[in-house]
């Protein structure tokens, strides 16, 4: 294989990008939608 070979996906999301930032942000809501995460940051 290439060394070089790149893999790209996109995706179209049905939501405000600041519900998507929320949702990609807040432990409470990442934990809603990714199956139970706990998120820890610092």
């Amino acid at each position: 294989m290439a060394d070089d070979y790149v893999a790209t996906s996109s995706i179209t999301i049905a939501a405000p990008r600041e519900r998507v930032w929320d949702v990609l942000t807040d432990p409470d809501a990442i934990k809603e939608f990714m199956f139970g995460t706990d998120v820890e940051t610092s």
